[in-house]
């Protein structure tokens, strides 16, 4: 279970940073313009809320989480897939 969090945090911490700072290095440039698609900006509000819940219910049940979490987590998905689809488009 750690590594689901542990790897994508350390993905977003260090290797990201060090990725731009290796390309803007070698281009020469001291910053670039990043844009946000709306796919992208609806993808980190399912993670927070993804991470609320998981805080959430383990708070309530004592560092643990239940069974229902599994089902929990798959219906933020499937909320994530259509709204992306739907609404954002690809």
């Amino acid at each position: 279970m750690t590594a689901v969090y542990a790897g994508p945090l350390f993905d977003n911490l260090i290797a990201l940073p060090v990725g731009f700072a290796l390309w803007l290095g070698a281009a020469g440039q001291s910053h670039m313009k990043v844009e946000l698609p709306a796919s992208v900006v609806v993808g980190c509000i399912m993670l927070i809320c993804q991470g609320i819940a998981t805080l959430g219910v383990a708070g309530l049940y004592g560092g643990r989480l239940p069974h229902w979490f599994g089902t929990l987590s798959w219906a933020l998905y499937a909320v994530y897939i259509a709204v992306t689809v739907g609404w954002v488009g690809p």
